[in-house]
């Protein structure tokens, strides 16, 4: 599995806004009757590399037939070691995870699917567990269900701090968890690992195709405010997304289920209960795409889908107009490139919904507003837990966006920085074309 695109060496914005193994579709033989016991990291802050110590798991540990070390980063020695042996596996009797992929106790909040703020301009693959209020890095990442590490990515950030504003690193680690019968757990930016998966992570800016066998319930790592997970499901092809073919530099992106349905019902009450979208799919959805309507992604002409035709700004010629993540009664619409940044915003008076819009329609004028959150009549402060989050399309225009259906899956854009609605009468040269 290709990793996602992340520049290497810039900082990373974190976003917010038992014998049967819990695997979905999978039925093995293995232990996971609670997380192996380890010991609390130290709240003393991380000076180097070196991962808390963590207990070998004790009992025997299923474990997935091992995948042939690759080299898929030029300059990277591959991890060779001997294969690891598992259960004969059936993949067709369901079955489903019985841990969280992180723990919930402290955690604060859950974002689903579908999230879409700067650079990620189409909605996001994965959710998001996060509390930005925690300061250590001391909140266990588990493995859901027994499986193989196969690929684990080193990435790192940096910022400025301290007194004397010297500039200070941290670590970054993206790893794929395969759990057999085509299912994978995807984790980024796990704070530490495990000592037992850290001693197989590469140098800093690599990848490393690995071999590491992991229990139900075993911890891999630690974060302190947020990590990524997304689940992968090769039986899964969405219909969301109406050409496939348009995300082939991320190859999973189409195979992503509903998250929470590979859960037992106690776990995924759990992440319901710390969920910030609370209507269904309460795990969100970020496929959209309905043939000869505006909603959903489109692919500026030439600029080769969802890849781009640069990793380090992909997202360029990307549009979105889709439902909201947390409130899909609203929709937003994403620009990639608006004055060379990304954007987003709602629109005045939320109509026409894009999924109304057809050739039909003609040419529809967008203004542009900011996006606002709130729980009950206050504002969302945009970390802490709500139970019934309203979005609203407010305050002053601040530009325009024309958009017409040209063909079912052609569309002509337009983006006027700063302008109001009544001072845009039609396209002009500049007009851009998308298609899906």
């Amino acid at each position: 599995m290709s990793f996602s695109k992340m520049a290497v060496g810039t900082t990373v914005a974190l976003v917010l806004i038992g014998a049967i193994i819990g695997v979905a579709g999978c039925t093995t033989t293995g232990s996971g009757l609670a997380p192996v016991a380890t010991q609390e990291p130290s709240a003393q802050p991380v000076v180097e590399d070196t991962p808390t110590p963590l207990p070998e798991p004790a009992g025997d540990i299923a474990t997935p037939v091992a995948r042939a070390a690759t080299d898929e980063s030029p300059g990277v020695e591959p991890v060779i070691q001997e294969p690891v042996t598992r259960a004969e596996i059936e993949c067709t009797t369901p079955a489903l995870f019985q841990f969280p992929p992180v723990n919930l106790d402290k955690t604060a909040v859950v974002v689903p699917l579908g999230l879409m703020s700067g650079n990620h301009v189409t909605p996001v693959d994965h959710q998001y567990f996060q509390d930005f209020d925690n300061d250590e890095v001391d909140i266990e990442v588990y493995a859901p269900g027994d499986g193989v590490i196969t690929g684990l990515q080193h990435m790192f950030g940096s910022y400025s701090g301290g007194p004397d504003n010297e500039l200070i690193e941290w670590a970054d680690f993206r790893l794929v968890i395969d759990h057999g019968c085509g299912l994978e757990s995807i984790y980024i930016h796990i704070d530490r690992l495990s000592d037992k998966v850290g001693a197989q992570a590469p140098a800093k800016g690599n990848y490393a195709s690995v071999s590491i066998a992991v229990e139900a319930g075993e911890v891999i790592g630690w974060y302190s405010q947020n990590v990524d997970y997304n689940l992968v499901d090769q039986a899964v092809v969405l219909s969301g997304f109406l050409v496939p073919e348009h995300y082939e530099g991320e190859p999973w992106k189409i195979h992503v289920p509903h998250t929470l349905d590979y859960f037992v019902d106690e776990v995924r009450d759990q992440i319901v209960a710390k969920s910030l979208r609370t209507v269904e799919p309460i795990g969100g959805k970020f496929d959209h795409d309905i043939d000869g309507r505006l909603i959903g992604n489109w692919f500026e002409e030439g600029t080769n889908g969802y890849a781009g035709l640069s990793q380090s700004n992909y997202w360029v010629g990307h549009i979105s107009v889709s439902p909201n993540y947390l409130d899909p009664s609203h929709f937003i619409v994403s620009i990639g490139d608006l004055d060379g940044e990304p954007k987003q915003f709602g629109v005045r008076g939320n109509a026409p919904f894009p999924s109304d819009v057809s050739v039909e329609s003609g040419l529809i004028r967008y203004e542009l507003v900011r996006i606002e959150y709130f729980d009950g009549d206050q504002y969302w402060d945009r970390r802490s837990l709500a139970s019934d989050l309203r979005a609203a399309s407010e305050g002053d225009v601040q530009g325009v966006i024309l958009l017409q259906l040209i063909e079912d899956r052609r569309l002509k854009v337009e983006v006027f920085p700063r302008a109001t609605g009544e001072q845009i009468a039609g396209f002009s040269e500049n007009a851009k074309f998308y298609e899906r």
